[in-house]
C-alpha cells in the first residue's frame, strides 16, 4: 500500500492547489471562466511535457484504487462530502444564491470573489480524487496537445448538463451521481456493441442535443395550453 498511500494524498493537495490557482486567475483577470479554463487546459497539456516527456506508467498496487469494491467506496465518500457541503452548510447555500442571481447576492453582502475562489479550490479537490482514480484505472497517462484532454472531459461535461436537467426532480448531488452512472453505462454500452469512436461521440452529441432541447422548452406545452385557455376565456367574454 505504499504507492497509494502516497499517490492519492499527493493527488488530492496538486488538485486544491490548482483550484486555488485557477480561483485567483479568475478574481484577478475578470475574464469569463469559460475562456479562463480553456487556455488554462493547454497550458496543463503542456506542463507535463517539460517532466515526463513520455507519459507516466503506474506500478505496484495504485491499480487497486481503481478496482471494485475500492472505487464504490471512494465515489460514495465523495458524494456524501459533495452532498454535505452542498445541502447542509452555509457555503452551498450562499452558491446557490450565487449562482441563481448574482446581483442579488452582491445587494445583499455575499462576497462573489470570495466564494467563487472557495469553490474552484473544493472543486480542485474532487479533481485529484478524480484523477487518482483515472490514472489507476488507465493504468498509465499520455502526454497530449491541442485540446486533446476535451475527449476525457466530454463525459463529465455532459454528465452535469444531464445533472442539470435531473436536478428538477432531487437533489443536485444525487443528480450528479446518477448522470455520472449514466453516462459512464452509456460509453461502456457503446464500447459493447463495437461502436467506433466517430458513431459514440456523433451519438453523445444527438443525446445531449436532444436533453437541451427537452429543458430549455420544459414549460412549453404548459404556455400553449394557458395561452389557449386565456384566449378561449376571452372569446367568450366578448360575447
Amino acid at each position: 500500500m505504499e504507492l497509494l498511500g502516497i499517490v492519492f494524498p499527493v493527488s488530492k493537495a496538486v488538485g486544491v492547489v490548482i483550484g486555488m490557482f485557477i480561483g485567483l486567475l479568475y478574481n484577478k483577470l475578470r475574464v469569463p471562466c469559460i475562456v479562463l479554463t480553456i487556455g488554462l487546459m493547454l497550458f496543463f497539456e503542456a506542463l507535463p511535457r517539460l517532466f515526463f516527456s513520455s507519459g507516466v506508467r503506474t506500478t505496484g498496487n495504485m491499480v487497486m484504487l481503481s478496482m471494485a469494491p475500492n472505487c464504490y467506496w471512494v465515489g460514495g465518500v465523495m458524494l456524501l462530502v459533495f452532498y454535505v457541503l452542498y445541502e447542509g452548510t452555509a457555503f452551498g447555500h450562499n452558491i446557490r444564491a450565487l449562482g441563481a442571481s448574482p446581483s442579488i447576492s452582491a445587494n445583499v453582502g455575499l462576497d462573489a470573489d470570495r466564494m467563487k475562489f472557495k469553490a474552484f479550490t473544493l472543486a480542485g479537490l474532487f479533481f485529484g480524487v478524480a484523477g487518482a482514480l483515472y490514472v489507476a484505472g488507465q493504468g498509465e497517462v499520455r502526454n497530449v496537445s491541442t485540446m486533446g484532454s476535451m475527449l476525457t472531459m466530454m463525459d463529465g461535461l455532459m454528465g452535469m448538463f444531464l445533472a442539470m436537467f435531473i436536478s428538477s426532480f432531487c437533489k443536485l448531488p444525487i443528480a450528479v451521481a446518477v448522470s455520472a452512472f449514466t453516462m459512464k453505462m452509456m460509453s461502456n454500452g457503446f464500447v459493447a456493441l463495437g461502436m467506433d469512436a466517430t458513431v459514440r461521440d456523433l451519438t453523445n452529441g444527438v443525446f445531449l442535443l436532444i436533453l437541451l432541447g427537452i429543458s430549455a422548452n420544459s414549460g412549453l406545452f404548459e404556455r400553449i395550453k394557458a395561452d389557449k385557455k386565456f384566449r378561449e376565456a376571452a372569446l367568450q367574454s366578448r360575447t
